[in-house]
């Protein structure tokens, strides 16, 4: 599971991770415990503490689940499914670590604002509210959604820092120019029995990356 923030760069370094691992892509799913993007279990999702940018949701955003998801992780994995990214997990690695090895990945605020996209303001807007009800009305709207996504961003290296998962830096994936120190860096990341894949999914990174990625 590679676990993000939106606009954090998890679609691009998931699809590096299929295409250097060697995966199909019906073994992978963009965000299968966000409610919004698996609807068939969107309300046992919500009702379990998975969050997303759904009004729905939103209360699950950067908090510990409410109950077991073994069940779930059964349902997943008998889909036949070996890989998901998620970008509203912050808050839950130690849930989900027993049953997923987890990637983080992180992106720092100044190579994410302004993000490309409008709606992703409105997230962390909406990420505001749960972490500060009370944020003054005077905030400018970009303040508000800035301090939505601190907010979230320390949740989530605080919690894989917690559980022992190791994270990424975006910045570091599209700056590092020695192939050896990406695939070293990859290797770290990756679970031990996919340790022989680093150099593939590391030239993968090199080969696609671009400053500026969704």
């Amino acid at each position: 599971m590679i676990s993000g923030l939106p606009s954090s760069g998890t679609d691009w370094l998931a699809r590096c991770m299929v295409e250097g691992l060697g995966l199909d892509q019906d073994q992978y799913y963009r965000e299968w415990f966000n409610p919004l993007c698996n609807w068939s279990r969107a309300d046992d999702l919500a009702k379990r503490g998975f969050g997303s940018e759904s009004p729905h949701a939103i209360r699950g955003v950067g908090r510990r689940l409410e109950s077991d998801v073994t069940d779930l992780v059964q349902k997943f994995t008998d889909s036949g499914l070996l890989l998901d990214k998620e970008v509203w997990m912050a808050g839950k690695a130690l849930d989900m670590k027993e049953h997923f090895h987890i990637i983080g990945l992180t992106r720092d605020l100044e190579d994410t604002f302004p993000p490309k996209r409008a709606r992703v303001l409105n997230w962390f807007q909406w990420v505001q509210t749960v972490a500060n009800p009370n944020v003054e009305e005077d905030r400018s709207f970009m303040q508000t959604a800035r301090s939505g996504y601190r907010w979230l961003q320390e949740v989530h290296r605080l919690d894989c820092h917690t559980a022992e998962v190791p994270l990424l830096n975006w910045g570091d994936l599209v700056n590092e120019h020695n192939p050896f120190a990406m695939t070293a860096m990859i290797e770290v990341a990756l679970p031990p029995h996919l340790s022989e894949y680093a150099e593939r999914v590391a030239q993968v990174i090199i080969r696609t990356r671009k400053l500026k990625t969704e």
